[in-house]
């Protein structure tokens, strides 16, 4: 509009003094810097550890200087994460005792379980060629049996008690001896399954086929792992032998079902994803810290997904989708797939999974999209008057915090 200032050269528009004349560089240091070129270099000032620290981060190369206030520096750190021809594509967020440093252009990659099967070892075939069943009481008279199916061979194995009325009945009948004689005939049918036994628990398996394991007892005498899950944790052993540790069962026959895992050192069953879960997230940001006497890296995975399946624990957008940016908010890491935005869980930055499914926690992960504007890819957040900002190319939205704590 006419009168109105038309450009600014070396002004600035205060809020408080008004129009006023840009302020002077202030030289501070300079040093040689091999690799480095001027539209390379990316820098930051940010607290850490209790540290004011400035960072600059050569791209070219993936070599990050800590400097502090004073410009003194203090490390000297590289990793090839950090190499991208663009600086802006570095992104930066302080969570806790941290710095993060998100390369927007490295996607990160899901680690699946191997698929090889050993004993012992964790992994999806490892859990489908395995199988318990144990005896629960004893009684006199009376057929125990056990099936096992497979593309081996199947076959049912019994063993009938005594009645009971002979001097050594009793030792005859307990639940050790019973699951003994069934295990025995498991080993001897010659079709390749291992029967393993500890007390009244038996453990089967076969190093290269699919299995089950049933019975059509009561569960009141005996409880079996059918194709891998159970009605209760109720049903869950509470011992197997040493060769379980690592396997898991599904509990519960409904959807959004929990998974446990054996754990032979602590003799316990852990809740624990499904067999087919990822164990880690490889290629995502990583971070600078301060280790009580020198600044690291800190390049170690995300976690994988603790509990739950696809369905009770999904994956999110930037799992598969790569991330647009990354921010924080609340003790949260932030970062952005397109439209949709994650928040790690609180206090736990490397966490994007929920740690159970049994119950419902306020510190869990988070995930939204945006209510409009579903296309935009969001890849720049603000935290503003206790909310977060989010900016696109073309739009911006809000995560707003109604001044509590979100959840």
């Amino acid at each position: 509009l006419p009168g109105q200032v038309t450009a600014q050269t070396n002004m600035l528009s205060d809020p408080v003094t008004n129009l006023r004349r840009r302020p002077g560089l202030v030289f501070q240091k300079s040093w040689a810097w091999a690799g480095a070129l001027s539209g390379r270099v990316g820098a930051w000032f940010t607290d850490v550890a209790g540290s004011r620290v400035n960072l600059l981060l050569n791209t070219a190369t993936g070599n990050l200087l800590v400097l502090d206030e004073n410009w003194v520096q203090e490390a000297s750190l590289t990793s090839p994460y950090l190499v991208n021809t663009d600086p802006s594509r570095i992104r930066m967020a302080a969570v806790g005792d941290e710095v993060y440093f998100c390369n927007v252009d490295i996607a990160p990659v899901l680690t699946y379980p191997s698929g090889s099967f050993a004993p012992g070892l964790s992994g999806f075939f490892a859990h489908s060629r395995s199988g318990f069943f144990y005896v629960g009481a004893g009684s006199f008279s009376r057929s125990y049996n056990v099936s096992v199916t497979g593309n081996a061979g199947s076959g049912t194995w019994q063993y009938t008690t005594p009645s009971g009325t002979g001097a050594g009945d009793a030792a005859l009948s307990t639940p050790e001896y019973i699951a003994d004689q069934l295990a025995i005939q498991v080993n001897a049918a010659g079709v390749g399954y291992t029967a393993s036994r500890f007390g009244p628990y038996v453990f089967v398996q076969h190093g290269l086929q699919n299995l089950s394991v049933s019975t059509s007892m009561s569960s009141s005498f005996m409880v079996a792992s059918n194709t891998g899950f159970v009605r209760t944790a109720g049903e869950l052993p509470a011992r197997l032998p040493t060769v379980a540790n690592g396997y898991i069962v599904r509990v519960g026959t409904t959807t959004n079902p929990q998974y446990f895992k054996y754990v032979d050192s602590a003799l316990e069953w852990v809740e624990s994803g499904s067999p087919t879960s990822p164990t880690s997230i490889t290629n995502c940001p990583i971070s600078l810290y301060w280790t009580g006497s020198a600044w690291a890296l800190d390049t170690s995975p995300f976690e994988g997904r603790l509990a739950g399946d696809d369905d009770s624990n999904p994956l999110h957008e930037f799992m598969t989708q790569g991330i647009s940016g990354m921010s924080t908010y609340q003790g949260r890491l932030v970062l952005m797939s397109g439209p949709l935005v994650s928040l790690s869980a609180s206090g736990s930055p490397r966490r994007f999974f929920r740690k159970t499914v049994s119950s419902v926690l306020n510190g869990d992960t988070i995930e939204v999209g945006s209510s409009m504007n579903s296309s935009a890819s969001y890849e720049w957040a603000v935290q503003f008057q206790k909310d977060l900002v989010l900016f696109s190319r073309a739009y911006q939205a809000l995560i707003p915090s109604g001044n509590t704590a979100i959840t």
